[in-house]
């Protein structure tokens, strides 16, 4: 992003010409489908002209069908008729948004499922939700997909003789960047350090041709972008002394469940399976030395001392989670990407450039003897069974406390005969105990020492 040297002249058509632009851009929501290549299982050639896949992706919102003018699409009657649209890369979805022809026919679309995935065969890209409806009195709905990611977009209607016809379909990013943001179309206008950005279409403070150089890049008003390579989106800023700075946007890079599927990566570790098959749930709370803990995928962050992965600054580094696709380079989460002795992360001291994190601890030794502090003792092993002086009650009893916390319901709390564990998130290990007065306590178990960062 260095100085363009740019005539007197060319500076004047520039600068005429963005003046002419500038307005011309959508300043909330971003419909990455507008003007897409859309598809459709077949189509009618009826009255109004053919209804082609296009006509929902043509940026004419129009309802109603005027004879002679197609403006919605219209496959055949047909068993399962589909509509897709290529989005030309993936994206992470916020909702789609479904305008209906109110001329005639609104029934036709009940019920409907969306399907966002990777595959351009709809039916095999996982569902958005259920069956949905729209009702028919109501010419538009907007269905969540939020946390769905894939680069096709599709319809289905399921069962014999439907007829598929949508007037207008506009799909709706997440307000976050994917990889290096070259996809982001969000409204952030700020910088990281807070300075306010320059719009795109103007030339002051700092001169510049992006908007020129990068056509499809979407340089709307002053939002931060990414059209030429830069490690996340950026823009030019209103004061003079500084040029461009990156803009504070998190990252919505796309992670893969074991099972293939993908999940939003906020959804790590956060108690619940998006994936179906849990693996978004494990390695949360500890690393494994058998692989120097580049398993690991929890949340530690060296106590909010790391740089982003996907920032240069303020160290300049080649561990992105383009180098490293596999090794869960999520926002700026302790991670090891390249073998160290155990999981790290550049800091966000500029004095210092990476640190190992004393916050994560290995799975492989944990204790049991004493709790540590910052997991609450949820990875404490020990045999204490004693909540003061009342004995424990085994787990998986429900005698003389009828209770939620079983080894089946918390697989991997270590809930074994009757010893102190933290399946919920108490402060300490607890236990039920076998006094039928006293419903549960908290054990003498003593913390373990504080430990140095390496």
């Amino acid at each position: 992003m260095g100085n363009s040297s740019t005539t007197g002249t060319a500076l004047a058509l520039v600068w005429g010409l963005c003046c002419c632009l500038s307005g011309a851009f959508a300043t909330t929501d971003f419909n990455v489908a507008l003007g897409k290549t859309a598809f459709q299982t077949s189509t009618l050639n009826g009255m109004h002209g053919p209804g082609v896949a296009s006509l929902a992706v043509d940026g004419i919102t129009n309802i109603y069908m005027n004879y002679g003018t197609a403006t919605c699409t219209h496959t055949q009657e047909e068993t399962d008729p589909s509509w897709w649209v290529d989005l030309g890369r993936s994206y992470m979805i916020d909702r789609v948004v479904i305008f209906n022809r109110m001329d005639c026919c609104s029934e036709r679309l009940n019920p409907f499922n969306i399907h966002i995935g990777d595959s351009d065969q709809v039916s095999e890209n996982p569902r958005c939700g259920g069956d949905h409806q729209i009702l028919v009195t109501k010419p538009t709905v907007s269905i969540q997909c939020r946390w769905m990611a894939g680069r096709y977009v599709g319809f289905r209607l399921t069962g014999p003789s439907r007829i598929l016809t949508l007037c207008e379909v506009q799909v709706i990013t997440e307000p976050c960047q994917v990889g290096d943001g070259a996809s982001y179309r969000g409204t952030v206008s700020v910088t990281r350090t807070g300075k306010t950005c320059q719009r795109w279409d103007r030339l002051f403070p700092h001169v510049h041709s992006k908007l020129f150089e990068h056509p499809s890049s979407e340089l709307e008003e002053n939002y931060c972008r990414n059209p030429d390579g830069e490690p996340g989106v950026w823009c030019f800023t209103e004061d003079p002394s500084v040029r461009f700075e990156l803009c504070e946007v998190p990252v919505c890079a796309l992670s893969v469940c074991d099972n293939g599927a993908l999940f939003h990566p906020f959804g790590r570790c956060d108690g619940r399976d998006d994936c179906g098959d849990n693996s978004d749930e494990k390695n949360c709370d500890c690393s494994y030395l058998h692989d120097k803990g580049a398993s690991y995928r929890g949340r530690g962050n060296q106590q909010h001392f790391c740089q982003y992965w996907t920032s240069q600054y303020p160290h300049a580094h080649n561990h992105t989670p383009e180098a490293y696709p596999s090794a869960g380079l999520e926002r700026k989460y302790c991670r090891n990407p390249d073998g160290k002795d155990r999981p790290w992360c550049y800091t966000n001291n500029a004095t210092i450039r990476w640190m190992y994190c004393d916050d994560v601890f290995a799975c492989d030794e944990l204790p049991t003897s004493c709790f540590f502090t910052n997991d609450k003792g949820r990875t404490y092993t020990g045999h204490i069974n004693r909540a003061g002086d009342r004995l424990c009650q085994r787990w998986d009893s429900q005698s003389p406390h009828s209770h939620p916390h079983t080894p089946h319901a918390h697989p991997d709390a270590g809930l074994e005969e009757n010893f102190c564990r933290n399946p919920d998130n108490k402060d300490r290990p607890w236990c039920y105990t076998t006094d039928g007065t006293e419903t549960w306590g908290y054990c003498d178990v003593t913390e373990c020492p504080e430990r140095c960062a390496a």
